[in-house]
């Protein structure tokens, strides 16, 4: 993780930028993230729409909903989940839900480290049946608890969980080396257990 320390890490503070237009077809207007301040929506959506290569920092489940939100609604093929547990209170928030349901196109990966069956039903209950069907998303179980949690995009974009016990992390929409290992990372946890959860 020592490069991702190296990179320059931008603060909402920081940023000046004008608010992105929204384009036809976005599946939930950021109106809708009322919780989150107006410069860290403008920053995350410039980062994300220009594909900027540097870390920003992510405080609160709050700035986690909208990162989370935004890597899953730019995913165009696949996007890879390693956590500890499948928590309610981000994953099942209705814009993720509604981004991962309206997203045909994303294949996504969940791999757990810690989680709940009730975590797991409540999840599974609010998925289009269909993707779980012809495992368009898929959750799996591994004991392993040495690695840093993380997702990653399509190989390009991440987010980094700095402490596995709060939502403090970095997210990055253009680092395709780290991308690259981190997804090495994953797809090796990935076949230790073939089993699905859902």
């Amino acid at each position: 993780m020592d490069k991702a320390k190296k990179h320059k890490s931008l603060n909402m503070s920081n940023s000046k930028n004008k608010t992105m237009p929204r384009k036809e077809g976005d599946i939930s207007d950021i109106s809708n993230f009322s919780g989150i301040e107006p410069d860290y929506k403008k920053l995350v959506d410039m980062s994300s729409k220009d594909g900027l290569d540097f870390y920003i920092s992510n405080f609160s489940l709050n700035h986690a909903k909208y990162v989370i939100y935004t890597l899953i609604k730019n995913t165009k093929e696949h996007i890879n989940i390693f956590s500890s547990k499948l928590n309610n209170d981000l994953f099942c928030d209705s814009n993720i839900i509604q981004a991962i349901n309206s997203n045909n196109d994303m294949t996504m990966h969940l791999l757990l480290t810690n989680p709940t069956n009730e975590e797991i039903e409540n999840f599974k209950k609010l998925i289009e049946p269909k993707k779980i069907k012809d495992k368009k998303v898929e959750i799996r179980k591994i004991n392993n608890k040495e690695q840093p949690y993380f997702i990653v995009s399509d190989n390009t974009r991440l987010r980094i969980q700095s402490n596995i016990d709060s939502n403090k992390a970095k997210v990055n929409f253009n680092d395709k080396s780290m991308a690259l290992h981190l997804n090495n990372m994953f797809l090796k946890l990935w076949e230790l257990n073939p089993k699905s959860l859902i």
